[in-house]
């Protein structure tokens, strides 16, 4: 497909598929891949050439019973990239590099300190029958080529629950980050239940076997992020979590004096929201540009869904979290369990510029479309969006949408999953 570029305040139809309005985005084109559900872009090499030092990884999943999942990746992503914009096509063989993982999900890249050499986690599981084994495993990437995943949840405990995203910190003090997550299970006909926990990161660093979990709290089931808050007392590391299966939005810190997180008595939370639904996925973020940290939050489902976010008062711990509707009126087109919209949304920028709002990237999830929300104005008390649909698959289901600027030009590169469609589409941001 030729690659356009669609200018501010304007409006066309790409093709069939694709609208673009109000600002400078740039269509670069599609490949194909099979049921494409998370996007991660992961810089697997520091070879100085851009262009093949990321690859993108997909995670692909099937809610058939008894078929085979995978997750896929596309070395020198960049150059793709570059023959799409070039010749307006490109034949891409995704490489397989894993069909034993149930339901992957985000595959994220570990930081590098973690380790000290490059790595990357998948979660997976999800509550599909017969798709309900969960884990967490690591990849090594240190030689360039990921290696075969390790898994560091074992035992059925562990794989009774569900997994979608990894971070990383330091909970026990002993100088090496452990993994944090939310897991979360449901039975066929009962509802849903959820556990925030952390992987202690062995001394060895070894991924060859099983780490051993803590327990924090229960309700927190789907995402999570991690942030440093400033209160008039002092400073605290904090997790953010959301859940979906019990309609809870909460915040944790640990009033350890070293910063651990090893004595649960030590460990305070905090009920934001409960009234939105099943809150989906967070972003601790400056969401208005007015130098603070916010909240950037989805509700997921049938009804009652919406984007937000919350202003973080000057003391979490015991001010008003004042909230703000950004984006309401999803309609997902799948009523069944798991079904809903929208899913995940982030901040993006181009690197280049670092003044003015943040423009929302948002995956609909299955209301079949991707958004850019751009900022009316850029008063940080106003807290008006334009919504403008970047994808419409038709009735299709849009996974997680991930951006970087692969190439180096400044100017962000976006790749958006059409599962459905098994196609995953490629746009740049243009100043």
């Amino acid at each position: 497909m030729e690659s356009r570029k669609i200018g501010i305040a304007t409006m066309a139809l790409i093709s069939s598929m694709q609208l673009i309005s109000t600002y400078n985005l740039q269509y670069i084109g599609n490949f194909s891949t099979s049921h494409p559900g998370f996007l991660s872009l992961i810089r697997t090499q520091d070879t100085g050439r851009l262009n093949d030092d990321y690859s993108l990884f997909v995670s692909s999943f099937n809610g058939a019973p008894f078929t085979t999942d995978h997750v896929y990746f596309i070395p020198s992503i960049g150059t793709v990239v570059q023959t799409l914009q070039s010749n307006g096509r490109h034949t891409v063989k995704p490489t397989t590099l894993s069909s034993n993982i149930v339901w992957p999900n985000e595959v994220n890249q570990v930081p590098d300190e973690v380790f000290g050499k490059k790595m990357m986690s998948i979660a997976g599981g999800f509550l599909v029958p017969f798709k309900t084994k969960g884990s967490l495993r690591l990849v090594d990437l240190s030689n360039g080529t990921p290696q075969r995943p390790m898994e560091i949840t074992t035992g059925s405990d562990d794989h009774h629950w569900f997994y979608h995203r990894v971070l990383w910190l330091d909970m026990n003090g002993d100088g090496k980050k452990d993994a944090v997550t939310c897991r979360a299970k449901k039975s066929l006909l009962g509802g849903g239940s959820g556990q925030l926990v952390w992987y202690e990161h062995p001394q060895n660093d070894s991924i060859s076997n099983p780490w051993h979990h803590f327990i924090i709290a229960d309700h927190s089931d789907t995402f999570l992020d991690i942030s440093t808050l400033t209160t008039p007392a002092g400073t605290n590391t904090v997790i953010v979590t959301t859940g979906f299966f019990s309609n809870q939005l909460k915040i944790y810190w640990t009033t350890d004096p070293a910063g651990k997180w090893t004595d649960t008595l030590k460990i305070k939370s905090r009920l934001i929201e409960e009234h939105i639904g099943h809150v989906f996925d967070v972003q601790i973020v400056d969401v208005n540009n007015d130098g603070k940290s916010d909240l950037l939050v989805t509700s997921n489902g049938l009804s009652n869904t919406a984007v937000y976010v919350y202003e973080i008062p000057a003391d979490f711990r015991t001010q008003t979290f004042t909230r703000h509707t950004i984006m309401t009126g999803f309609k997902s087109h799948n009523l069944l369990p798991g079904g809903g919209a929208p899913g995940s949304a982030r901040t993006i920028r181009n690197p280049s510029i670092n003044n003015g709002k943040p423009l929302i990237l948002l995956s609909g999830d299955d209301d079949s479309h991707a958004y850019i929300l751009n900022a009316v104005s850029e008063s940080v008390s106003d807290w008006s969006y334009q919504s403008n649909k970047i994808l419409d698959t038709k009735g299709g289901t849009v996974g997680g949408i991930t951006s970087h600027d692969i190439d180096g030009d400044g100017h962000l590169e976006i790749f958006v999953p059409a599962y459905s469609n098994n196609l995953i589409h490629i746009y740049k941001l243009l100043p």
